[in-house]
């Protein structure tokens, strides 16, 4: 895929961005978000309330504008499945933004489920991503730029589906920076066919990365450290495909399978 579709991607993210037009009710625990879509600018917390979905085929159903920010799906589900196979909207989104937390329900549907994405020269770092079911989204389940990340205890399965941009769907994406680490997921069925590389979890262009427990079925590729250096340790893949491999490159650190 390389550098110039994720510009491609980038520039596509800022310029789809949605409107908002969420009424903020403050609660005393969060501010909810009831409804799509919806910008968040002022660093908080924020939590659904129901089960959200849109049609949208552009742009971000929840925008992240600011540092800082805690999203708590609270166990309900944000649902993209309705603008269909071609679309290009991202289900939460923010970029070059730190701090971000996103954890506790379902992203389905969208072209990339959770795309906390960066700029050059501009790197975030700190984002926590946990407890996410990322399932059906057409291109990446979750993708997080930057340094010194966590990954922990997602489940991302079913990803894939898309041609819109001619590269193969991966589970979990990381690029830029360094010391994010990748933990303890489950990431089944990235779909994959003769024309496509599909990868369950890809390191592009980072540094001293880390691949820790995670569990892996069905993709081209387990675990890849593409232009990166890293260690995985203690990860189980099975069902890759042939051409294709567990672990392409970094370094094992043991108690991996196969």
């Amino acid at each position: 895929m390389g550098y110039k579709v994720r510009g491609i991607l980038r520039v596509a993210l800022v310029a789809g961005v949605l409107s908002s037009a969420a009424d903020g009710v403050e609660t005393s625990n969060c501010t909810p978000i009831s409804v799509l879509p919806f910008s968040i600018d002022t660093q908080g917390s924020y939590c659904l309330t129901k089960h959200l979905s849109t049609n949208a085929t552009t742009g971000c159903a929840i925008l992240i504008n600011k540092s800082n920010v805690v999203i708590d799906l609270n166990g309900f589900k944000l649902d993209g499945t309705a603008a269909g196979p071609t679309t290009d909207a991202r289900g939460i989104c923010a970029v070059a933004r730190s701090n971000i937390t996103v954890h506790n329900g379902t992203i389905r549907g969208f072209l990339i489920g959770v795309a906390l994405v960066d700029i050059p020269n501009s790197l975030s770092s700190g984002n926590l991503v946990e407890n996410i079911r990322a399932d059906h989204n057409r291109l990446y389940g979750i993708e997080v730029d930057g340094s010194n990340h966590l990954i922990r205890g997602n489940h991302v399965f079913a990803t894939g589906g898309t041609n819109i941009y001619g590269t193969a769907p991966q589970g979990i994406f990381v690029e830029y920076g360094s010391g994010t680490q990748v933990l303890d997921n489950t990431i089944n069925d990235t779909q994959f066919d003769a024309q496509t590389l599909s990868q369950a979890i890809w390191f592009l262009g980072t540094a001293n990365v880390m691949a820790l427990h995670n569990r892996i079925e069905g993709a081209h590729i387990g675990i890849r450290f593409q232009n990166s250096t890293g260690i995985y340790r203690g990860n189980t893949v099975l069902n890759v495909s042939t051409p294709g491999a567990a672990y392409v490159d970094g370094t094992n650190a043991g108690e991996n399978y196969p």
